[in-house]
């Protein structure tokens, strides 16, 4: 079974808080798999997000002396502020070039106008002005081209 008898947060298999690493190690699962869970559903009711969240705060870190449920939660948040702001602090460098080449600096940008044009469809979307498309098909064919695009690009 898993490494530890206890669900914990993984201070080695982490991206952001460490949950999905840590549900992963407790159910001896791939940590992909658990990432790809909380996409989907995030993705398809926004509950991934408020869940990961939810168990980023009450879910103690692996290796920590056990703590009281409210020192527990103090910690974690505290944890969860600094952990944010290196990562805003990362993201703000990547988007500006700092401590990068510029082919790193054309990559953020990219994915900046990406990402609004995103936002920009899906505002859009919400709001009605895409009546006529069925997004049940058209997303998975978006995502499936995009992907074929950068694997070909690859080679």
């Amino acid at each position: 079974m898993a490494t530890e008898e206890r669900l914990h947060r993984s201070t080695t298999d982490r991206v952001i808080f460490g949950v999905c690493g840590g549900i992963a190690e407790y159910l001896d699962v791939d940590p992909t798999l658990v990432r790809v869970a909380f996409v989907v559903l995030a993705a398809a009711s926004g509950i991934g997000v408020v869940l990961y969240l939810t168990l980023a705060v009450f879910m103690p870190r692996s290796g920590r002396p056990e703590l009281s449920q409210s020192r527990q939660i103090e910690e974690n948040l505290r944890e969860m502020w600094d952990r944010t702001q290196d990562l805003a602090r990362r993201a703000r460098a990547a988007l500006h070039g700092t401590g990068g080449d510029a082919a790193r600096s054309r990559q953020s940008s990219t994915m900046g106008w990406i990402l609004v044009c995103l936002g920009v469809i899906i505002f859009l979307a919400n709001a009605g002005a895409f009546w006529w498309i069925d997004w049940r098909y058209l997303v998975p064919l978006v995502l499936v081209a995009a992907g074929g695009v950068l694997l070909l690009r690859r080679r």
